[in-house]
């Protein structure tokens, strides 16, 4: 006969029971460190690596405040909100999605540190090239993990569908940072449309409008991508502008069955890394 554990008083079994599997279950690991100023603008911190995305400047209402310690600016087209490289202290590494005048799409492709960074070229229409020009998509992977998580960042993306081609140059996502707040950028509709098409694990909107941007500013806020959508939607795993993309947090993520969405407030930067 199989013997029986007594039971420590005090602690319910199935208690017990939970904080058992906790002691035998592996570590969570931090893997990147997602922050999110506002606009399109990120900070991304991936061991010593850290990455800014889309600067903005002063006029869309969250300042301009200096980072420190950036290796990496990186540059999705070169509208006003997204080309602000100047917002990065010190001489970082700037790489620009579109050549001198948005005349062509940059490829780029290369090593950081521990990260990898590469394009993928899309349009800010759903005309394409016109109205409103030419969108790097950027990916980075965190080579700090194997497999490394990868973070795709669509920037003013524009169109309606993300093609097979695009699709398969995407690769699995991890974490896709999406536009979602329409007329510069694809809306509600065409957003849920892409996270059914890319089918990355978890979704951070962006480019949406908050109480800091101008009355005038003709996007939505988030509520009409998240309608809907609440049972998807994490809300304890986020401080604020700050998710901790962990381990645990993926394959949570990978189990759930549909992309997670985790909306983020926006937020000032992080502070310097001691390295």
């Amino acid at each position: 006969m199989r013997s029986e554990r007594r039971r420590r008083p005090g602690l319910w079994q199935p208690e017990v029971e939970r904080r058992r599997e906790a002691e035998n279950a592996p570590m969570s690991e931090a893997l990147v460190h997602l922050y999110w100023l506002g606009e399109s603008c990120f900070v991304l911190q991936a061991g010593k690596t850290r990455i800014l995305t889309d600067p903005f400047d002063a006029s869309f209402g969250y300042g301009a405040p200096t980072i420190q310690g950036v290796d990496v600016v990186t540059i999705s087209h070169e509208h006003a909100g997204h080309n602000n490289a100047a917002l990065a202290a010190g001489k970082p590494l700037l790489l620009r999605g579109l050549t001198p005048g948005s005349a062509e799409f940059n490829r780029i492709d290369q090593k950081v540190k521990t990260v990898r960074i590469f394009t993928v070229p899309s349009y800010h229409h759903v005309l394409g090239g016109t109205p409103r020009g030419r969108n790097a998509i950027f990916a980075f992977d965190v080579l700090t993990a194997t497999p490394p998580p990868r973070i795709v960042h669509m920037g003013d993306f524009g169109e309606r569908h993300v093609d097979a081609g695009r699709r398969r140059a995407l690769g699995a996502i991890d974490v896709l940072l999406l536009p979602v707040g329409g007329y510069y950028t694809i809306g509600a509709a065409e957003a849920r449309a892409i996270v059914a098409e890319l089918r990355p694990r978890i979704v951070v909107p962006m480019h949406w409008k908050t109480e800091r941007m101008p009355a005038d500013y003709p996007t939505t806020d988030v509520g009409p991508f998240l309608r809907g959508k609440e049972d998807a939607v994490l809300n304890d795993v986020a401080s604020g502008n700050h998710l901790t993309v962990t381990t645990e947090l993926l394959q949570r993520a990978g189990e759930a069955g549909e992309p997670l969405i985790v909306p983020l407030d926006f937020g000032p930067p992080p502070e310097p890394i001691a390295l």
